[in-house]
Formats: structure tokens, C-alpha cells, sequence
């Protein structure tokens, strides 16, 4: 996921399994306005899912893992 940004504001990224439970804290914290890029790398396949917060603006999405 990418975020380009004009403001600096706080960042909230975090991957959940499918049952819910918090598998990776990818992001928590103020972010410097600007281009940034985070990678994750799973140990295992399967379905997650992601949430991130950026001030105002709030996505999630499904990710799925094929090992």
C-alpha cells in the first residue's frame, strides 16, 4: 500500500487474520508528509485483511496470501 500525502498527520496500519486477531502493526504513529511505502511479508498463506487510518480517511481491504 502507498500513501502520498500533503499534510503530516497520524497513520494507523495494522493486518488482521480472519478470525480478527491483530497479526501486524504495520504503521502507528505520526507520519511526515510525503511518498511511503510498507511491506509486509506473511509467514504462512491465507486471507487477511487490512485497516488503515489517516486522519479523516479510513480504507480497509482484503488481502489474499498464496504460498
Amino acid at each position: 500500500m502507498r500513501r502520498a500525502g500533503v499534510d503530516d498527520c497520524d497513520i494507523d496500519l495494522r493486518v488482521y487474520d480472519v478470525s480478527g486477531r491483530c497479526v501486524a502493526v504495520l504503521v502507528d504513529g505520526e507520519v511526515k508528509a510525503g511518498r511511503h511505502r510498507v511491506e509486509w511479508s506473511p509467514s504462512t498463506g491465507g486471507v487477511y485483511f487490512y485497516r488503515f487510518v489517516a486522519g479523516d480517511y479510513v480504507k480497509s481491504g482484503k488481502i489474499v496470501v498464496v504460498r
